[in-house]
């Protein structure tokens, strides 16, 4: 029985029994002894099989998960971060919430170094055979943030040559510079924008770090109606802000999820878990999906018959 759930924990990475597992959590502290020891409490998330039975053994066993490292917004714990918890651990990923930068004036730079030690301490939980991350986890690694953390993960793909994609919401730029950072950043880069975002406005943030970026393989997704705070879940302190910004309204939190999932998902599954069918999809979602505007050097396949707009 334990080796059918292990096998069947490695296929739900591949989304065959997505049905089949709960989001397993472990909460731990990493230690950078290269930086006097440093503490890094993090919260992980990963899919885990709830029952398995004897017609779930026979299948390949090369399917394993690929792991998110999440940094936060500014003044956000990783709960603020539901939805993409709930969209992501049941679609096979891994997610890791480094707590770090929390205070009131938090590093941007420290932070960048927080993420980028993070992604590879991973991998000493991962060689722990009594970890549960142990025999499900993939090599396969990808940065991923909101505003603040969003910005923040620039710097960090900057420290490490292991990053296979870079996914930020709303991103912040950050001090240094997460614009200049993206000049740096060649590996395939998401980037997601709110069209009623008064906080980290696209024109002065997003749009620079996508025009910026070094990727070939860059997309800039502006959700129409999309507000800043509604890239995650409800936050108070977030909503404050915009109330005393006095942000406009823009769609609801549920329709600005359904946007967001309608692309990162099939986009994370293409380039992390190397799904062409998922690149179709999203392929042709974009071209016909009146809800947001978008630019990007290229299709993520190639048909030959996508057109693609400008602004």
């Amino acid at each position: 029985m334990k080796i059918l759930s292990l096998i069947a924990s490695v296929l739900i990475c591949s989304g065959i029994f997505a049905q089949n597992y709960t989001a397993g959590h472990i909460t731990t502290e990493l230690i950078d002894s290269l930086r006097g020891n440093r503490k890094i409490p993090v919260e992980i998330f990963y899919p885990e099989v709830q029952s398995v039975t004897n017609g779930d053994a026979g299948a390949s066993s090369n399917g394993r998960c690929p792991v998110i490292c999440f940094a936060h917004g500014y003044m956000m714990p990783s709960a603020a971060y539901l939805n993409i918890r709930e969209a992501l651990v049941p679609a096979g990923f891994i997610l890791v919430f480094p707590e770090t930068a929390s205070g009131v004036f938090p590093s941007h730079d420290e932070y960048s170094e927080d993420l980028a030690f993070v992604l590879g301490a991973i991998d000493g939980l991962v060689a722990d055979t009594s970890s549960p991350l142990h025999g499900i986890t993939d090599t396969v690694r990808c940065l991923m943030g909101h505003s603040m953390g969003g910005g923040a993960i620039f710097a960090a793909a900057n420290r490490r040559l292991d990053i296979n994609a870079v996914v930020a919401l709303a991103p912040f730029n950050t001090s240094p510079s997460a614009i200049q950072a993206a000049s740096s950043v060649a590996m395939p880069t998401l980037i997601f924008a709110g069209s009623n975002d008064c906080i980290t406005p696209p024109e002065k943030h997003q749009y620079p770090i996508y025009n910026f970026s070094a990727s070939a393989e860059k997309t800039y997704i502006l959700i129409k109606g999309g507000t800043h705070c509604q890239m995650g879940s409800h936050n108070s302190l977030c909503n404050f802000g915009e109330t005393m910004a006095f942000c406009k309204d823009g769609i609801s939190r549920e329709e600005q999820h359904q946007a967001l999932n309608k692309y990162l998902l099939p986009w994370l599954n293409f380039f992390l878990k190397s799904n062409y069918e998922a690149g179709i999809e999203f392929d042709t979602s974009i071209n016909s999906d009146i809800a947001v505007e978008y630019l990007r050097s290229r299709p993520l396949v190639d048909t030959g018959d996508l057109n693609d707009p400008t602004f």
